[in-house]
Order: structure tokens, then C-alpha cells, then sequence
């Protein structure tokens, strides 16, 4: 029985006299995501759009500010000679030091709830992380989530009664605008 102790103590003693480094726990989910630059940083302007898309109309209104980090709001079209009218949106929140989720939480709280427009369902573009259709009045609209950002995007005529949100009269020629317009916002 002696053997035992003076073994055991043995033991013991020989783990007294090493240094052992401290145990860390793996990072946080805050402590990565301040880690992570936000996706969307750079500013994207009308002009740049009207350049880099093919088959948009005429650049009828420049940047409208709005409530996200920044807002870039974007009218296309010739009320003088009818055709399409498109709308372009796109929102980017910014991380905070003290936040840094905060670019996405607040996309995805714009993205849910986006309160102007009636939600139509999933959309079948397959870009960003979530698209989905929506409409007001007449037109279609498809919303996409990205990170950090949403892209809406709106397409109606002018004159006439307007596009029924729903058919492929509406939602063929935004889906056509979509990949470039999305491709021309891209960092």
C-alpha cells in the first residue's frame, strides 16, 4: 500500500513543477464576426448602374437617401415615350464595433419586413442568399438579401394600367434585369 502512495505522490509532484500554458476558449460568434469585413462597403451609384446594364431605360432619377446606412434609390425610364419603368434599391448596413452583426441583422430585418409591398413568394433567380417576389399597385418587384445588403428591384410600364404583378409579362423582363443589375453592385 505504500508503493501506491509514494507513486501517486510521485505523480503529483512531477505536474507541480511544469508550466502549462492557459486553456482559451474558442473565439465567439461576436468575436468572428468582427473579424468578418462587411461584404458591401463601397458606394454604388445610378450613373454606375445606368453604365454597366445593359437594357436599362434612361436614368430619370438620381440617388434618393433613405434610411439604411446608405441608401441608393434609383429611377430608370421615359415617361415621354412610355415603355418600362424600373426602380433599383439598394440598402447597406455597416458593422458596429460594438455590434458586429449588425449589417446583417439589419438586411435581413429590412428583407423581412419591407412593409410597402405585399410578399408574392420565393423567387427563382438564385441570387444572394434570398430572393422573393413582391408587388404594390401594379409592377413587380423582386427583393434579394446579400449579406449585408438588399437589392430591390422594381419593374412596371408606364402609362396604360400597368403590369399584373404576377405574370411573366411583369416578371420576365425583371428576371432579364436582375443577374446584370445585381452583377453591376457586386464589391
Amino acid at each position: 500500500m505504500s508503493r501506491v502512495l509514494v507513486a501517486g505522490l510521485a505523480l503529483l509532484l512531477a505536474g507541480c513543477g511544469e508550466a502549462k500554458a492557459p486553456e482559451t476558449a474558442p473565439p465567439t460568434t461576436a468575436a468572428k464576426a468582427s473579424a468578418e469585413p462587411e461584404k458591401y462597403t463601397g458606394k454604388t451609384g445610378c450613373r454606375y448602374l445606368a453604365q454597366r446594364v445593359p437594357g436599362l431605360p434612361a436614368l430619370l432619377q438620381d440617388s434618393v437617401p433613405g434610411a439604411a446606412d446608405q441608401d441608393v434609390l434609383c429611377e430608370f425610364g421615359d415617361p415621354a415615350k412610355g415603355g418600362p419603368f424600373v426602380e433599383v434599391t439598394f440598402s447597406t448596413w455597416k458593422n458596429d464595433p460594438a455590434d458586429p452583426g449588425r449589417g446583417r441583422q439589419r438586411a435581413r430585418e429590412r428583407f423581412a419586413s419591407t412593409s410597402n409591398f405585399a410578399d408574392d413568394g420565393e423567387a427563382d433567380v438564385r441570387l444572394g442568399e434570398k430572393a422573393k417576389w413582391q408587388h404594390r399597385g401594379t409592377g413587380c418587384q423582386l427583393a434579394v438579401l446579400d449579406e449585408n445588403a438588399v437589392l430591390q428591384i422594381r419593374y412596371d410600364v408606364f402609362g396604360g394600367a400597368g403590369l399584373d404583378p404576377s405574370s411573366e409579362q411583369c416578371r420576365t423582363p425583371l428576371r432579364d434585369l436582375a443577374k446584370p443589375i445585381y452583377d453591376a453592385v457586386q464589391p
